[in-house]
């Protein structure tokens, strides 16, 4: 899903001054952890996610559901499956818990955590009364500040314009503005049309930015090639990043595919393709 993806990029993009692993992959199933943040020794000097990473422990697993996800009980017993599977492929033992914390990172609150016992720690962080730390964050429950944006921006159908709305008006909020495209393409034109501050092919020119921020293959993998593509063409595409890196992150095959030969070789010459491809062949011998 584009949600997830970019999501787990921008963790790994906003927390520079922590260990982030996505994917992360335990016992021999195809079972992967969303997120895994190793907390430095030393506490990072940032504001972005403050009210988030200062509550983080020595290793964190985090199960992150998008409002695209359904959302159920029995994520939270799985997450705690997750802590179990990750010790013991890290070789971790029960006195070793005290290290760990358990996030559970959800746009909105569904009703069965009305259930459970949770204390309220600040806006939008909830603990759970569990034999370790575990943790629930409700996006939408987060202030409106502009260290919580890379959560924000993943907030309900209900808060999102007034997220996207915010990100389109501040200037120093710009670097976010093509990862909403990508995310919220319709929601953007739309907010775009009634403000003076950033026009909707100004935001689709600035699509390279997130494709060079995020890079080529979780951008395509996230969103599609062929939407990267219709939303600023293949020649900015290619002039952001290159033919040659599009080929490798995606294959020949795939940009094929997704945009068709004919629209390739007319964007960029059937003579510079044979050359790229040759290239790309000769590093392969390498």
């Amino acid at each position: 899903m584009a949600w997830d993806a970019l999501f787990k990029q921008l963790m790994t993009n906003e927390l520079k001054d922590f260990d982030v692993r996505t994917n992360v992959s335990v016992g021999k199933l195809p079972l992967q952890i969303d997120v895994v943040i190793i907390k430095p020794k030393i506490p990072p000097k940032t504001n972005i996610l403050s009210s988030f990473t200062k509550y983080l422990s020595k290793i964190n697993i985090i199960e992150f559901k998008s409002t695209h996800d359904l959302m159920k009980n029995a994520d939270l017993t799985k997450l705690i499956g997750y802590v179990g599977l990750y010790c013991n492929s890290n070789d971790l033992g029960i006195q070793d818990l005290n290290k760990i914390t358990a996030w559970y990172i959800i746009p909105y609150e569904p009703k069965f955590l009305r259930l459970l016992n949770l204390t309220k720690k600040e806006d939008g962080i909830y603990l759970l009364n569990f034999s370790f730390k575990f943790y629930i964050v409700i996006i939408d429950k987060f202030p409106t500040k502009f260290e919580n944006i890379p959560f924000l921006m993943f907030s309900s159908k209900e808060r999102l314009r007034e997220i996207l709305k915010l990100i389109i008006q501040e200037k120093s909020l710009q670097r976010y503005l093509s990862v909403s495209y990508l995310l919220y393409p319709k929601v953007l034109k739309e907010l775009t049309s009634k403000e003076d501050y950033y026009t909707y092919k100004e935001i689709q020119d600035n699509i390279k930015f997130a494709v060079e921020e995020l890079g080529v293959k979780n951008v395509v993998e996230a969103v599609g090639l062929e939407k990267v593509v219709e939303a600023v063409g293949l020649e900015k595409v290619v002039e952001a990043i290159g033919l040659e890196k599009v080929i490798e992150a995606v294959g020949l095959e795939k940009v094929v595919e997704a945009i068709g030969l004919e629209k390739v070789v007319e964007a960029i010459g059937l003579e510079k393709i044979e050359k790229i491809i040759n290239k790309i062949k000769g590093k392969m011998k390498k």
